[in-house]
Parts: C-alpha cells; sequence; structure tokens
C-alpha cells in the first residue's frame, strides 16, 4: 500500500488468492477485522496496519484510564446518522445491531443496488440489508452528504494583546487571561459533550475559541445557531463593553469526497468568513461530486435575526410546501444581471418575481375547489417565504443571494440516495 515497506498484513481478494510477492510471514487476517478496516486483496505493513486498526484496538480495550475508548465515525456514518437514530427509535432488535460495527458505505452501495458478496461479514450484510429494509419500509429521505464546520475566534490576538480591554482594566491583563481560558474551556466543554453529539455529528475537536466537528444535515442549522448562541454567552463584562465573536466555514461534502479535500474547502471558508468586514461571519460551500463548487457567505445575526434560523425556515418551507422550481427559474433569470453595473437597482424586480414564482412553485395538495381558509393559509406561506428571501437578497448582494438559493435547493433536495453522484 505505502511502497516503503513490507506487507505483513494481508486479506484474500474475492477469488480467494494472495499477491505473489507477499512477504514469507505475512499474516492473513480473519474475521476479527472487519472489512471496513481491510478490504479484499489488500495488503498492509506494520505501520500502516496499526494506524488502520488502532481504533478497533482501543474499541476492544476499554480500560479506565484511557481516553480513546470508541472508533471515531466514518464520514458515511455522520451522512446516515439521522435515518440510523430513526431506525433505532423504531426498532429494538436493529437498535442493538446497529451498536455492531458495520460499514456504513454498504448501505449506500446496497441502496444502489450494487453487489454486496464478498464485501462484508455474513453479520455486517445481515445488518445492512435490514437497515436497507427500514429505509425502503419508511420512505426515508437519504443523503450522502455531511458538513465540516471549522470556526476560530475573531480578533484573539488582540483580545490576549489587552487591545480590547477598556481603558480602566488594561493594567488586569493576567486576569483577564486566567478569566477568559476558563470561559473558553467551559464553551468547549459544552460544544464538544452537549451540543455536537451523536446522531446530530461528532466533534473532533474543540479547543477554546478553535473548532472542528461534522455534522449531520439534518441538524446542521440548529447546530451553527446553538454553537453561535453559546459561544455568545462567555461573558468578559468585567473586563470590556465588547463581546467575543468568532467566524466559520462550513464545508458540505459527499462522504467519498477525500476528507483532505472538505478540509481544505472549510479552512478557506473559514477565512473568507474572516474577511468580511466586522467578521462574526458564516461562509458556506457546497462540494458537489460533480466538481461544481456553490458558496454563500453572511453575518451570523441580520437586522432580521439569526440567519441559522431563517435557513432553517426556507428549508422547512422546500420540504412541506414549495418545490424548488422558482429557484431555478429564479437563478436562470438573475445569473445575467450578476455584476451588471448599469443595473443600479434590482430590489423591485427580485420582489415582484419571487412573489410570481413561489406563487407557481406552492404544493397545492387539494382537490377540487379550495376554501376560503386553505387560500389564506396558501397566500400567508407564500407572504412569509417571500420576505424571509427578500430580506436575505437586501442583506447581502445578488450573488451571494444566487448561491445561497442553490444551496438551500440542494440541502432540500436531499440528494436522493439513487444519484448518490448527483
Amino acid at each position: 500500500m505505502t511502497g516503503e515497506h513490507n506487507a505483513l498484513f494481508y486479506r484474500k481478494n474475492r477469488y480467494g488468492h494472495k499477491s505473489a510477492d507477499m512477504a514469507e510471514n505475512a499474516v492473513e487476517l480473519n474475521n476479527r477485522i472487519p472489512l471496513k478496516y481491510m478490504a479484499q486483496g489488500e495488503a498492509l505493513g506494520a505501520v500502516a496496519f496499526l494506524k488502520r486498526t488502532a481504533p478497533k484496538y482501543f474499541l476492544d480495550h476499554k480500560e479506565e484510564d484511557l481516553l480513546y475508548q470508541e472508533s471515531f465515525p466514518s464520514t458515511a456514518r455522520i451522512a446516515l446518522a439521522d435515518i440510523l437514530d430513526k431506525i433505532a427509535k423504531d426498532n429494538l432488535e436493529l437498535a442493538i445491531l446497529l451498536e455492531q460495527e458495520f460499514d456504513e458505505e454498504l448501505v449506500y452501495a446496497h441502496l444502489n443496488n450494487q453487489d454486496l458478496a464478498g464485501r462484508g461479514t455474513e453479520q455486517e450484510l445481515k445488518i445492512v440489508d435490514q437497515i436497507y429494509r427500514a429505509i425502503k419500509k419508511n420512505h426515508f429521505q437519504v443523503t450522502s452528504y455531511y458538513a465540516v464546520i471549522i470556526f476560530d475566534g475573531d480578533n484573539m490576538g488582540k483580545w490576549l494583546s489587552g487591545e480590547m480591554l477598556s481603558e480602566q482594566n488594561k493594567e488586569q491583563l493576567t486576569a483577564f487571561h486566567k478569566h477568559l481560558s476558563q470561559e473558553l474551556a467551559q464553551f468547549a466543554r459544552k460544544a464538544a459533550e452537549k451540543i455536537l453529539t451523536a446522531p446530530k455529528g461528532v466533534t473532533v475537536y474543540a479547543g477554546g475559541d478553535d473548532f472542528l466537528g461534522f455534522v449531520n444535515l439534518n441538524y446542521l442549522p440548529g447546530i451553527l445557531k446553538e454553537l453561535r448562541a453559546e459561544f455568545d454567552k462567555i461573558d468578559v463584562s468585567q473586563f470590556s463593553s465588547k463581546k467575543l465573536t468568532f467566524s466559520a466555514g462550513v464545508a458540505v461534502s459527499h462522504f467519498m469526497t477525500p476528507l483532505s479535500v472538505a478540509l481544505q474547502w472549510a479552512r478557506r471558508m473559514e477565512k473568507e468568513a474572516k474577511n468580511m468586514g466586522g467578521k462574526d461571519a458564516l461562509s458556506l460551500a457546497v462540494l458537489k461530486r460533480s466538481g461544481e463548487i456553490i458558496k454563500f457567505k453572511t453575518q451570523w445575526l441580520n437586522s432580521h435575526g439569526w440567519f441559522a434560523d431563517q435557513l432553517k425556515f426556507l428549508l422547512d418551507g422546500l420540504r412541506d410546501h414549495f418545490t424548488t422550481n422558482f429557484i431555478n427559474q429564479f437563478c436562470a433569470e438573475f445569473i445575467h444581471f450578476e455584476g451588471n453595473m448599469k443595473i443600479k437597482n434590482l430590489d423591485g424586480m427580485v420582489d415582484s418575481e419571487l412573489g410570481r414564482l413561489l406563487t407557481r412553485s406552492y404544493l397545492d395538495l387539494s382537490a377540487g375547489e379550495a376554501s376560503t381558509r386553505m387560500k389564506q393559509d396558501k397566500e400567508q406561506k407564500i407572504a412569509e417565504m417571500k420576505k424571509v428571501l427578500n430580506n436575505l437578497y437586501i442583506e447581502n448582494n445578488l450573488e451571494d443571494f444566487l448561491g445561497l438559493l442553490e444551496i438551500i435547493s440542494f440541502l432540500a433536495k436531499g440528494v436522493e440516495i439513487r444519484a448518490v453522484a448527483d
């Protein structure tokens, strides 16, 4: 595998053969080491094998004084987390099976009608098949995407130097450092142990004002708000009239996209957020399997409240009351105005067209003549949706607004599993 070390551990291929250039004393793996750690026909040197199977070792040797006690979930597991949680709550027998190790990627393979022969143990394939049946039975909409979130405190250099302290507190820098460290440590513990936990996602690193986590898309808007709102509770009022803030980058990525790429884009988005005036911002990127990148950036709070709340409202609206057709049509019409300096004010056009397209894309499920109440309900939902969208357009610019529309369209569709590659 590495090209540098002798292969000392191997698994035969699906035809029962092993490579001819294997070391004479190489060890063949049995079913005790699941296929998720070493696939059929694969061979590893000692160093690579230890790195690959370390989570398995710690999982099998739980000790009270050992901090690392469980395997880190795969990106496929994170993408499936909300579905697996629903299944576990509905089926006690399957909930017990889900506690065992299995390759979550096989669930996607099964949903895409791929041949699973030889790709897992008999027990793994049994679990995967039961998950598949539960998904089909309940008509769950499965996504193969998850989110990486990275954030970092704004102006921390200025805070630590004392520049952000009130004039009368400049001499209390040591006391401020101690207080800030305690506040940040408390936030980090809350974020890792109470906020970003299964099935919502997993915290990879929480080091005060630095944070890295993986989030299930179903929980993304809520997690974004909860993390930012919790950070807002950090109290430094005895030292400064200013509040601590952070800027975050989010990359929505397919579970098969190399993790290094997803992390790179999350860091890039964090940097873009910090480049916004005033910082305290959020920047999102969706990395489609087709290679297309969709981006959007905004402040955490705008004149109408939390952006995360507005994002959730729009996604709920698209799930329950509107098709995404209005987004496709709107973007097709207004992309031509992007960067056109001759058009000084598009506000009226945007407002009018949003109203027209939302009306056309409303999911009217009533049969025959609709009642007056139903008509009023429809008009209210269209007006509310239009108001939130129009406000976000005014708060940002046309380029970012078009990016936001494409992102919510992507997220709302759930990326139906029969189109894993978009």
